[in-house]
């Protein structure tokens, strides 16, 4: 296994604040998930990790978006940037930073989560022969992908790996796990396509996408489940 071996003071610097670890569930209704994955250049890709997490073979890159027309948190949309990895044999996401248009909801998924968006502009757009997403920081594109050509698939083709995030909590800094469960209603797959991307914009400078893998777009209701497991960063 490629353990990882990034610094840990680093991430302690960028990571948020989780105030407590009794966090409830929350279900998102009728949330609209677009993921589009690449494989990176990277040899040595277990520098992109803690050593509590594994790098995988190849190294692969998601972007995430997902939009929310309503629910409790109101209407929102969230870019993130993500990299694959292993903790133990399973296989997960490491976030490494996202974006979201709405500051209550990004206060909220942090607080419960520990997301930690900064705000921006986003924009997810569906149509018969493509899916459209843009994330902007200040009026700048820092992304810009599509999925062209959609194919149906059935509804609970797709998987959704749970995530792990970086996060201050009451215990000190930790890697913690996210379960997050899609009860999808429509699902369809089609060609990646990215037409720009800022790695810096991301804080990760050496992400370079190289190869298409994947692309979907999923119709869900999307429901982040209560935490259950966390691990120090360093072991």
């Amino acid at each position: 296994m490629l353990f990882g071996s990034a610094p840990v003071g680093p991430l302690a610097a960028r990571a948020p604040k989780l105030a407590a670890l009794d966090t409830e569930p929350l279900t998102l209704p009728g949330t609209q998930a677009f993921r589009v994955t690449y494989e990176i250049a990277r040899r040595d890709s277990q520098t992109f990790f803690p050593p509590a997490l594994q790098a995988t073979v190849p190294p692969l890159l998601t972007w995430c978006f997902h939009r929310c027309t309503d629910g409790p948190l109101g209407a929102f949309c969230m870019a993130e940037t993500r990299l694959h990895c292993r903790s133990g044999a399973r296989t997960r996401t490491y976030l490494l930073a996202s974006v979201i248009d709405s500051a209550a909801a990004g206060d909220a998924l942090t607080a419960g989560w520990g997301f930690g968006p900064r705000l921006g502009e986003l924009s997810l757009e569906r149509f018969y022969d493509r899916v459209d997403a843009r994330a902007s920081l200040e009026g700048r594109t820092i992304l810009e992908l599509s999925m062209l050509d959609p194919i149906p698939l059935r509804s609970g083709d797709i998987h959704f790996a749970p995530s792990m995030h970086a996060v201050h909590t009451p215990k000190g800094l930790r890697i913690l796990q996210v379960d997050a469960r899609y009860s999808a209603e429509r699902s369809e797959r089609g060609r990646p396509q990215i037409h720009s991307f800022s790695a810096p914009d991301w804080l990760e400078e050496r992400l370079r996408p190289v190869y298409p893998v994947a692309a979907t777009f999923t119709t869900a209701d999307l429901t982040l489940g209560a935490l259950r497991f966390m691990s120090r960063p360093e072991v």
